[in-house]
């Protein structure tokens, strides 16, 4: 009987150590490998006759306008310390640029002053980038992908 409420209270002593979160479990709520063009997805082209949507990865070109992915609805009113995860390499030739990640909670009618900007690749090999956006209760996020250079390298 001792060893069992000794066992508890450092079961209890753990969760309040790592903020309760001994049983949290993550949820993938949209995954991608981008091989094909996603349902409820918006590509826009703005930079050359390269199309976005390539054999495997999509393109961001730089330059301006930019060439512009946007994610369909995404309900997230369930859930509390959402990341977005997604992986970026270089594509052409010149200087190297990140990815430029906006998000909008209301469908995108108005888009976050708060941007990411992803890590910047150097080769083709991807490379992951990972964004905290806390807790956003709405069923209409969405989010906004651009190349933010003005010339150099495409991002994949």
């Amino acid at each position: 009987m001792r060893n069992s409420t000794f066992f508890r209270m450092l079961l209890l002593a753990a969760a309040l150590l790592t903020g309760g979160r001994v049983w949290a479990q993550r949820t993938t709520l949209m995954s991608n490998d981008c091989s094909s063009v996603t349902s409820g997805w918006t590509f826009t082209n703005n930079i050359t006759s390269n199309t976005i949507q390539q054999g495997g990865y999509w393109l961001l070109e730089a330059g301006s306008p930019k060439d512009i992915i946007i994610s369909a609805n995404i309900n997230v009113s369930s859930y509390t310390d959402l990341e977005l995860t997604f992986k970026v390499a270089t594509y052409g030739s010149g200087a190297n640029n990140p990815a430029l990640v906006e998000y909008s909670s209301d469908g995108g009618s108005t888009w976050s002053a708060t941007t990411f900007t992803s890590t910047i690749p150097t080769s083709t090999n991807y490379v992951s980038s990972t964004w905290s956006l806390g807790t956003l209760n709405t069923s209409n996020l969405k989010f906004k992908f651009t190349n933010n250079g003005t010339s150099g390298r495409g991002v994949r």
